[in-house]
């Protein structure tokens, strides 16, 4: 198997954008780090120093930008991320996360966007958390100010969205030497398209499925992630199977026919399953890959030596508990149940099974919760206890996220509530199908300008599992 080089010079260029008429071009700054160099570019009227290691950036009065240098990653990445608005408040502080969505880097590295508000007696500190990663190295950039970040907003990102590694030294940043490069361009960036609400929801699931055909060249790309790849295809497949399970077929067969030539795609991507297989061989810690198998299985596409090899390095998955659940969940259902991790007993103590307050959502626990729920309806019938409560409160959580033109979470709460056998409310669809945009795609936030094509994936294709669902079932 090819494995990654190390040292692999960086193929970016070294300006992403041309500077506005009249302005001063943007000055390239280097952090450098133990494994490898982080390069950005920051507007050359923003002051810079260094504090304890990091950039400091002076964005305008009362507001900085704090970038620290690449790190290698913990082993618990998703609460790294998704925790980084809490770890760092200001003591007895009580933090509010007002929005989280994803966004890629002009390069195609991908970052994770939190706003967030910090109340102490003394007022509030307004924050905007983006997580920056590679495969194995990452940093949080942190912007804060004493004023409402809004007026600073797109210029803070626009400089954030430059980031890129440099120089690897000990780290290997993808993994895409395990595939043909191929096209190492990065997706242009596009303007956000204006909005066209549809009539109805056939004609909605219609134009979400045709943005994700249109984009698979990119969204099936292996630069610069490899891994990234592998999650997208592994969502394609997921809106195959929860279609077809839904009936979708008998009620739209011209729509099946269309899922299955992108499933037909995604399967190819993934080498008919041998990259999967590929990278479990070069890291067993991957073995927590093992959802990204589990609807291609359930859809006939088999790879019998790829469903051993997860089965020999089970116990390699990472000690927290949510990779530790999709690792077991998964084996059990490509047939090969786990000898080590009990999914019934990791499944119990998931917020939704457990939380004293069920309207205390914040976004990382929806996303926990759907994938919870995801999981576990695959098996069978979800355990009363969870089932129960996503019934009882989904549809004002739905509502509360629709209210905030949040198509992301939004979706994926009726699928949730779909998968518990819940009635949706019949509002919700409406409501969903004006948020789309004119060439049929979702943005992942309302308030995400210029989205990247790449960033609109997600919240499209959680839309289309939401109405394929939907309009398999009126």
């Amino acid at each position: 198997m090819p494995s990654p080089r190390r040292g692999r010079p960086d193929r970016t260029p070294s300006s992403a954008r041309p500077p506005a008429a009249g302005s001063a071009p943007p000055r390239v700054v280097e952090l450098r780090g133990d494994a490898a160099d982080l390069e950005l570019e920051l507007p050359a009227s923003w002051a810079r120093g260094r504090q304890r290691g990091a950039l400091l950036a002076t964005v305008a009065a009362g507001v900085t930008l704090a970038v620290p240098p690449l790190e290698a990653l913990p082993e618990d990445v998703w609460s790294w991320s998704a925790g980084c608005a809490h770890r760092d408040a200001p003591a007895g502080a009580t933090v509010t996360v007002t929005e989280a969505f994803d966004a890629y880097t002009t390069t195609g590295w991908p970052l994770a966007i939190y706003a967030s508000e910090a109340a102490t007696p003394r007022g509030v500190e307004h924050r905007l958390h983006v997580v920056f990663r590679t495969l194995e190295l990452g940093t949080i950039a942190v912007a804060r100010g004493a004023v409402p970040l809004a007026p600073h907003r797109a210029a803070i990102l626009a400089a954030l969205v430059t980031a890129r590694p440099t120089a690897p030294r000990d780290a290997i940043l993808s993994l895409h030497d395990l595939l043909d490069p191929g096209d190492a361009t990065p997706p242009a960036v596009v303007d956000r398209p204006a909005a066209a609400p549809t009539a109805d929801a056939g004609t909605a699931l219609q134009a979400a499925i045709g943005f994700l055909v249109d984009g698979l060249p990119a969204f099936l790309r292996p630069v610069p992630d490899v891994v990234a790849l592998v999650k997208r295809a592994a969502e394609l497949a997921t809106l195959v199977d929860l279609a077809a399970a839904a009936g979708l077929g008998r009620r739209v067969p011209a729509l099946a026919a269309e899922l299955d030539g992108l499933l037909d795609r995604a399967w190819h991507a993934l080498r008919r399953g041998d990259l999967l297989l590929d990278l479990v061989d070069h890291d067993a810690r991957l073995v927590a890959l093992a959802p990204a198998y589990v609807h291609f299985h359930r859809r006939g596409l088999r790879h019998p030596r790829l469903a051993a090899r997860l089965a020999d390095h089970e116990t390699s998955t990472a000690a927290t508990w949510l990779p530790r659940l999709a690792t077991a969940m998964a084996l059990r259902a490509i047939g090969v149940p786990s000898r080590h991790l009990d999914a019934d007993a990791l499944a119990a103590a998931s917020w939704i099974a457990t939380a004293r307050d069920l309207d205390d959502l914040t976004v990382a626990r929806a996303y926990e919760t759907t994938h919870v729920v995801l999981w576990l309806s695959l098996l069978g019938p979800t355990p009363a206890a969870i089932g129960d409560r996503v019934r009882a409160t989904a549809p004002r959580w739905i509502d509360r996220f629709l209210a905030r033109r949040d198509a992301d979470v939004a979706a994926e709460l009726a699928m949730a509530l779909h998968r518990v056998g819940g009635d949706v409310p019949p509002s919700t669809w409406p409501r969903l199908i004006g948020l789309q945009l004119a060439d049929g795609s979702f943005l992942p936030s309302p308030a995400a300008a210029r989205p990247h094509r790449l960033g609109r994936f997600h919240p499209t294709l959680v839309a289309a599992i939401a109405l394929a669902t939907h309009v398999a079932t009126t």
